[in-house]
């Protein structure tokens, strides 16, 4: 992996699913005609994904389980004061979800992969007992 010129790290692809004894199930973010691009900053905490991305990905974690299904609340960018995503009890209520991850790929000349589990956006809000997920969808107008 390579930091570009803004510090930044360069993305080719972003997938969500998970790995079993069994193999490996995803679906990657986008759609057949373009893939989900991106970098990884340290100037932006959690994730921030294009409208479609996010809604694909708000998608396949609602999917993940009837736990979840049954708890998920989301907004878009345009919702204020909170937009992003919440399950409505603490995260150690969702241990179904912690077995999904992001398959992040990087390529400078070479494929690297890495997997981010996708409880490393998770975090417990004390003030309201819930969980919230540091995964937004950024305005249209962002890149």
């Amino acid at each position: 992996m390579y930091l570009d010129e803004n510090g930044d790290y360069p993305l080719t692809d972003i997938s969500f699913g998970l790995t079993t004894d069994g193999g490996e199930y995803y679906q990657s973010l986008g759609n057949s005609e373009t893939v989900t691009r991106g970098i990884i900053t340290t100037a932006y905490t959690g994730l921030g994904l294009p409208w479609y991305s996010w809604n694909q990905l708000v998608n396949l974690i609602y999917r993940s389980s009837e736990n979840v299904a049954n708890s998920l609340v989301c907004s878009g960018p345009s919702n204020t004061p909170e937009p992003g995503c919440k399950l409505t009890e603490n995260c150690a209520s969702y241990t179904d979800l912690w077995d999904y991850n992001l398959k992040i790929l990087f390529n400078d000349g070479v494929d690297i992969v890495t997997n981010v589990p996708i409880g490393v956006f998770a975090e417990d809000d004390l003030a309201s007992s819930t969980c919230k997920l540091h995964i937004n969808a950024l305005n249209q107008t962002d890149e």
